[in-house]
């Protein structure tokens, strides 16, 4: 929102009074937008240049750089993971995610790379899965081959889920407080990249006596809709 507002007031043009000004810009924009999306074919920006080495899914998923020169076998649990999964164990990690509304997921892979203090996590997503939200990490993205379509890939993510809500602390903040632990590679599973809905930031919960340990609470990003409306999309870089 607060970039939104950043971009909205570069283009005041009134001095002398600017917050009038400054509505009939937003106005503009909303309506520029919004004729946009109930016609796509009037705006002439929407095909964002790919960066070099990413890979366009399709419906707006982008896989971005990291990723890895060339399929390598896997490890540990993740191994497990794709073993029982998919009957495979060597894949090539993709690092980063370009999601339909703009943001751009990252994921344990590439943030684990190079992370300098006071980084900006933006790993944690909010999971669309069997018709229920949920919460996960992003370990990686890949790619397999559709068994239907040996021209087709179809793009998925390791996650690790996190665990149900703490439901005490939900029904008494009014199902406002989404707390619940991290599950680390217990909570494993694979996904089409089509479930991730945004990128949420995880943060420790402060305990109190009695509480449980591990807790993470979600803070999804306010003003996420409104983007649809300013246009704002993440840089690729």
């Amino acid at each position: 929102m607060e970039r939104a507002i950043g971009d909205l007031g570069q283009q005041i043009r009134q001095p002398s009074n600017p917050y009038a000004n400054l509505c009939q810009i937003a106005l503009r924009r909303a309506q520029t937008n919004a004729l946009k999306s109930i016609c796509p074919e009037l705006d002439d920006t929407a095909d964002i240049p790919l960066l070099l080495y990413s890979h366009d899914n399709g419906d707006g998923y982008i896989f971005l750089v990291p990723r890895q020169k060339r399929p390598t076998p896997l490890e540990g649990a993740e191994r497990d993971m794709i073993q029982a999964e998919f009957q495979m164990s060597i894949l090539r990690k993709w690092g980063r995610l370009r999601l339909p509304n703009g943001q751009i997921a990252r994921s344990v892979f590439s943030e684990g790379r190079r992370m300098a203090p006071n980084t900006r996590v933006t790993r944690n997503l909010k999971l669309s899965l069997d018709g229920k939200v949920e919460f996960g990490e992003a370990q990686f993205y890949f790619q397999l081959v559709d068994p239907n379509n040996d021209d087709k890939f179809i793009p998925y993510a390791l996650v690790s889920v996190y665990g149900p809500p703490e439901a005490d602390m939900l029904e008494q903040s009014s199902r406002t407080l989404w707390a619940c632990s991290h599950t680390g590679s217990e909570g494993f599973r694979s996904i089409p990249v089509s479930s991730i809905v945004s990128v949420i930031s995880m943060q420790p919960l402060p305990r109190r006596p009695g509480d449980p340990e591990n807790l993470w609470f979600v803070v999804e990003k306010p003003g996420l809709d409104d983007t649809e409306l300013t246009g704002y999309v993440d840089p690729l870089l």
